[in-house]
């Protein structure tokens, strides 16, 4: 059974690699801001399967862990729903760097206004990064002995 090491750092790879590839349009710095925000993400991502299914036994794996949940995480990504939030924080993103930009360079408003644009291109990539994190810990999961359960314990 994969350890939480594994799955958190096994999550930080899948979440900075997607969050990047999501970023693929945006400018070299933007696209930067996304993958760290996509490292962390897929570092949360890759627990979020054993905090929902606490492992407490070696054979801890219920609803969280099965191939229910691999074709939720599959939906999300499919219908757009956690990518919906993720345009919208681009868009937050551009409205304040068009803020900052109309504001006196150097000014404490522009600042604050970088300071924005910048955290909601992070939470752009993490919720990207989450994304990939979570999908990583079960494809982990099911290479393992116990693999994955069809839909919770015993079915």
């Amino acid at each position: 059974m994969p350890n939480r090491k594994k799955h958190v750092s096994v999550g930080g790879a899948a979440g900075v690699a997607y969050a990047a590839l999501n970023a693929l349009d945006q400018s070299p710095f933007n696209l930067v801001l996304e993958a760290i925000g996509g490292f962390a993400g897929g570092k949360v991502g890759g627990c979020i399967p054993d905090f929902l299914d606490p492992a407490t036994t070696p054979n801890h794996r219920d609803m969280a862990h099965s191939l229910l949940a691999v074709g939720g995480v599959l939906a999300l990504a499919a219908k757009d729903k956690l990518m919906s939030w993720h345009q919208d924080l681009r868009d937050k993103a551009n409205a304040f760097a068009t803020d900052r930009l109309a504001c006196e360079a150097g000014s404490l408003q522009a600042i604050l206004f970088g300071i924005q644009e910048m955290t909601c291109r992070m939470l752009a990539g993490f919720v990207a990064g989450l994304l990939a994190g979570c999908l990583s810990h079960l494809v982990l999961d099911a290479g393992s002995p116990e693999g994955l359960c069809l839909i919770c314990r015993g079915f």
